[in-house]
Order: C-alpha cells, then structure tokens, then sequence
C-alpha cells in the first residue's frame, strides 16, 4: 500500500470513526521579570535564516520580511534587513556579521539592519500591557568600521496616540556587542506597539552604523501571571471526539470561536499526564481533508497520552475543549531489502521505499 493510501486511511478515521505549567520567569539586577515569551513571537531572530553559515557571496538592496514583525517603514534601496546566522560568510554591503552572539555562543542568528538617505526602518509587534514598569532591552552590533553613528529605534509606542519612549542611543562602538535599555511605565491598560529599528544619520550607505540586533526582551516590575496579563473573552473550544493515532503520530479536529475580538492561535496540547495545557507539549500543525486536521508528531509509541484542543484570544486568554485519552501503537518493525545498481533511478527508488517504510512503522504496529 502506498505511504499517501495509508495517510488517507488515518485521515478518514480522524473523519468518521472513533477507535476501541508556565516557563520559568528569571530577573535581572533590578528586579525585572522577563516576560518577553508572553507578548513577543520571534524575539530572538533565531529560526529561518535568510542567509545560514553556508550562504557566501555580498547582499545589497535586500529588505527581506520579518517573521512575526511589521514593517512600518518605506525604505526599500540603499538598505538591508534580514536574518543571518551567525559567523555567516554572506555580507551585507561588504561587512561581515560576528561569529558569536552578545553571550558569547555560536548558536542562533540575529537580525542585520542598516540603511542610507537618514532613512529609518522600524518595525512593531502591536499588543496591550497592563499596569506596570518596564524595560526594553536589546543587543547591537557595529559591523561597520568606518561609522558608528546612527539611531536606535527601540521603544514603546502607544495606539492612543500619547508620547511614544524611544531610544536615545546614536553611538554604536564597532565591533562589539553594546546593550540599549527603554524603561516606561504604564499607569493603565494600554494597548502600544513594540518597535525596533535604526536610522541612518548621513546620506551614503556606510556613513552610518550598520548593525546586528541579537534579541528583544521585554521585562516588568511584576511577574507574568494568567490572571494578571490576559483580557478580554476567552475563546470557547470543542474537541472532536474523533480522532485517530499511531505509533509516533495522532490526528485530531476542533471547533473554536470567541464572542469578542479574535483567535491569534488554535491547536492541540498534550501529555503524559492528565489535563494538559499550554504549557505541555502543543502543536498547530495541520492537514486538510474535508476541513483541518490537527497534527500530533515525536510521540512515543506504546504510551499513554492525553490531548485536548486550545485556542488563544489577542488578551491572550486560553480556552480548551474537553481531553482525549490515548494510547499510541507499538512501533511497526517493517524493514526492506533491495538490490541497486547505483545509479541515480534505483538511489531515487530506495529513498522512496524507505520514505514508505518510514510512513509504515510510524503510522502501524505491522511486524
């Protein structure tokens, strides 16, 4: 049977037939919580490089979009804005990124931005914080020796229209790694955006700082709790009490809305343990057959699991469907012989029929 027949056969039985705690908040000298988990998504520009340590050549007029981040800006010459691993041999305009990030590792990436013509490029991600005391703190990176002045454009920047807190940082040491710190307070609710960015102080590209950002961190005089930072409706959630499941993989469907404002994310959670939220283990992978099909993977086989759905709201309020109880499949153990000749059909044809027996022992317990 083909691998894609067997897929099939899971998803019609996800279709009609049933078969027989928040991550630790560390402070800093001051006291400040991070909570930067909480309210920012791709914070650390550490997934999907654009160019990865195997990337070479020079990139020039490369404004390149964001994950998670909102341009709020025009520019598109003289420019670059993208994600490099670090010690990557791509240059940008002929300057070269740090082989290691402000704590010293060589793991992750960070996002390179720099532009000409006193241009600034900013961008936001837009929440509501409640009342509190904050901070704004990232890292920069001159890669640039033959300017260090420019802009920050970190800050604080409320929707109401009030005082916007940016950045007073206009000198950036080439190359080293120096940190730039927005504090502001928030006496009510208020709902803002989160901006970075830089600009250019001079009209050639290279008169100005060209910088490496390594993270955002948001911290608060207050620890983040549920009861404390989410608002508005909470999301009601059904779990389909359809489902199905082998040995390292579950299926499962869900019905979410919210009487008020909107659903940012939906999904399954899961785990060993009864109950499980947030956070546990969650995916929002998902198939389409006759509707979404949430997609459970790196179980264990043979094991007890319990999963449920959950939805979030924009106050980050979470709601969650009834739990489904589960045991995973034993492992399948089918294995295959085949002679080839080395050439590159009979290579692509091996591939294929491990890619089926791959399917086979993780969808079945077939021996």
């Amino acid at each position: 049977m083909k691998p894609r027949t067997i897929i099939q056969l899971c998803l019609l039985i996800a279709v009609g037939y049933t078969p027989s705690a928040a991550s630790a908040q560390g402070t800093d000298a001051a006291g400040y919580y991070d909570i930067t988990d909480y309210y920012l998504k791709n914070a650390g520009f550490d997934t999907d490089f654009d160019y990865d340590r195997q990337a070479t050549g020079d990139t020039s007029n490369d404004v390149k979009e964001v994950a998670e981040w909102t341009a709020t800006h025009t520019a598109k010459s003289m420019a670059v804005v993208a994600t490099f691993q670090w010690g990557s041999p791509k240059t940008f305009y002929e300057k070269a990124v740090p082989t290691t990030a402000s704590d010293g590792t060589t793991d992750g990436g960070g996002l390179v931005i720099c532009s000409a013509l006193k241009k600034a490029l900013t961008y936001v991600q837009t929440m509501t914080l409640p009342t509190g005391r904050y901070k704004l703190v990232t890292a920069y990176y001159n890669c640039n020796n033959e300017s260090q002045e420019g802009n920050s454009m970190l800050g604080w920047i409320p929707a109401d229209g009030s005082s916007s807190v940016v950045s007073m940082l206009d000198n950036f040491p080439y190359g080293q790694w120096i940190t730039d710190t927005v504090s502001f307070t928030i006496s009510e609710s208020q709902k803002g955006s989160i901006q970075i960015g830089i600009r250019s102080i001079m009209g050639l590209m290279g008169e100005s700082a060209m910088v490496a950002i390594d993270y955002v961190r948001l911290l608060r005089d207050t620890p983040y709790s549920d009861e404390y930072d989410s608002w508005g409706a909470t999301p009601t959630v059904t779990t389909n009490r359809r489902y199905a499941r082998g040995a390292t993989m579950a299926f499962g469907r869900m019905t979410a809305s919210i009487a008020d404002g909107q659903i940012t994310e939906r999904g399954f959670c899961y785990s060993e343990q009864p109950n499980p939220t947030v956070a546990d283990q969650v995916t929002s992978a998902t198939l389409e057959n006759n509707g979404t099909i949430y997609w459970l993977r790196d179980l264990k086989p043979a094991t007890l699991y319990y999963m449920r759905a959950y939805a979030k709201s924009e106050g980050r309020r979470v709601g969650y469907g009834d739990v489904i109880k589960f045991y995973t499949l034993p492992k399948g153990k089918v294995t295959f012989s085949m002679r080839t000749s080395g050439d590159a059909a009979s290579d692509r044809i091996k591939a294929a029929a491990q890619t089926a027996i791959d399917w086979w022992n993780n969808l079945t317990e077939m021996k």
